[in-house]
């Protein structure tokens, strides 16, 4: 165990390096005056260059990554170009913003999709399978955007369930219900059609016929036996979504105009500000890989057959 979180901990390093690495460099590919970025399209020559100077934007590419990537081993992300801020307040500033939508998008797609899932594969080819059947495609075929709108339009606008204008000013839970309900509703189709298959696949083996020929309650068989098996590609959908949700589901974000950090990456490549764009990248690109690492370990506690390597 020791060995292999040691080893999973260096890759999460390599990992790390490889997303600044490229992210740097396409960000430094946008042919785009930095200098103007932060003094202003009228600034005169003489600021320009002081600027450029000043941020090292003169210094060849290589030398440029090599200092941010010293900055940030110290904890140092850098100053917005925009708010002269620090990088990381402005990030923690607007991150419960993003983990308020995770939690709830996270809460939907597990109360919808798990029971639906495992409804689909004890009744298979029945009425309520078909017609969770088409839930699921509609679910995954729908774009988060259009959801968003629909459910916007349907439940804030048309029956009152949820005020509009509650997302310009955010901090109320209630808040987040319906952009979690958005999220929730497409990653509840993935949660189903994953626990269905799984299932199935575990419905017919033998150790489920011989639970049951001792004469053990249904409920007893599908809770031990069958679901306890199932839960691995659950397992990996979830660690996933923790992962990319809490990186900042910029589209979600931008629908409801909710002020997390998926939203302000999406600003500083408007506004070209380089390190919210690297800073949010990174942070992101940790709490992926930290979510995949966690999944993994939740693999051992649900199977033991299961062996670290």
């Amino acid at each position: 165990m020791g060995k292999y979180l040691v080893r999973r901990c260096l890759w999460m390093v390599v990992v790390l390096f490889f997303v600044s690495l490229i992210t740097f460099l396409l960000v430094y590919a946008v042919p785009a005056n930095k200098a103007k970025s932060i003094a202003g399209t009228k600034a005169s020559p003489e600021v320009l260059a002081r600027i450029t100077k000043e941020y090292g934007f003169d210094k060849p590419v290589y030398e440029q990554y090599g200092i941010y990537v010293w900055h940030l081993l110290h904890g140092n992300l850098g100053f917005s170009y925009q708010t002269q801020q620090p990088v990381a307040t402005s990030i923690w500033q607007r991150f419960p913003a993003t983990v308020m939508i995770a939690v709830f998008g996270i809460f939907f797609e597990l109360l919808i999709g798990i029971p639906i899932g495992m409804v689909s594969a004890l009744r298979q080819y029945s009425f309520r399978d078909r017609a969770f059947t088409v839930f699921s495609l509609l679910g995954i075929a729908a774009p988060s955007f259009w959801l968003g709108m629909i459910l916007m339009y349907a439940l804030a606008f048309k029956i009152h369930v949820f005020p509009l204008g509650s997302y310009s000013g955010w901090g109320h839970p209630w808040s987040g219900v319906l952009p979690g309900l958005t999220l929730g509703l497409g990653g509840a189709a993935w949660y189903s059609r994953m626990l269905r298959s799984s299932m199935l696949d575990i419905l017919n083996t033998d150790y489920v016929k011989a639970a049951r020929a001792k004469g053990l309650p249904e409920r007893t068989v599908v809770s031990r036996h069958i679901l306890r098996n199932a839960w691995s590609p659950i397992i990996t959908l979830l660690g996933i979504d923790v992962g990319w949700f809490l990186g900042g589901v910029l589209v979600i974000e931008v629908v409801f105009g909710i002020p997390g950090i998926g939203q302000q990456a999406w600003q500083a490549i408007l506004n070209q500000d380089t390190p919210i764009i690297m800073g949010t990248v990174v942070f992101a690109a940790m709490l992926i890989v930290i979510a995949n690492l966690v999944t993994d370990i939740a693999y051992t506690w649900l199977d033991p057959r299961v062996k670290y390597s």
